[in-house]
């Protein structure tokens, strides 16, 4: 059964720059905030505080979207030293995913185009068979009449 509020949306599958720049910022903001963009270091303190001074010099940045944790050891989150590179991967992916999106949209909304006009040609057929029907029965009852007023006149 055909749902009559459906109906084809050509927006729905056109590549638009503004929604792909937003998909990626968001799939970049979750991908910041996510375990696989940082280097978990956990370790006693006394340990750990020479080689994050050493990490830090050499460039390291302290991801600013954890907390370090620290009870008996300290655990530090560093941000992976090729973020740039996973970020651009994750826009790579996002940017696949929008338009296969686009891509699956297109297709259904050509199916619904191509289901809502073999429907308005069977439609457009019917009310032709049926005003055919409707001439037909006319004539028939027109000759039936004529016919009973022969017989009336004999």
């Amino acid at each position: 059964m055909q749902n009559k509020n459906q109906h084809v949306d050509i927006n729905s599958f056109t590549f638009q720059q503004v929604e792909l720049d937003r998909r990626i910022e968001q799939a970049k903001s979750l991908y910041r905030r996510s375990y696989s963009s940082v280097d978990i270091l956990s370790k006693p303190t006394s340990l750990l505080i020479p080689e994050l001074q050493e990490l830090i010099l050499s460039g390291r940045r302290i991801s600013t979207n954890f907390s370090a944790n620290h009870t008996m050891s300290l655990t530090v989150y560093l941000e992976k030293e090729n973020l740039e590179d996973l970020l651009a991967e994750v826009a790579a992916e996002t940017e696949a995913k929008y338009r296969s999106e686009l891509e699956q949209n297109k297709e259904q909304n050509k199916l619904l185009l191509a289901d809502q006009l073999f429907n308005q040609k069977k439609e457009k057929e019917q009310k032709a068979l049926q005003a055919k029907e409707d001439k037909d029965k006319a004539a028939a009852l027109a000759e039936a009449e004529e016919y009973f007023q022969n017989l009336n006149t004999n």
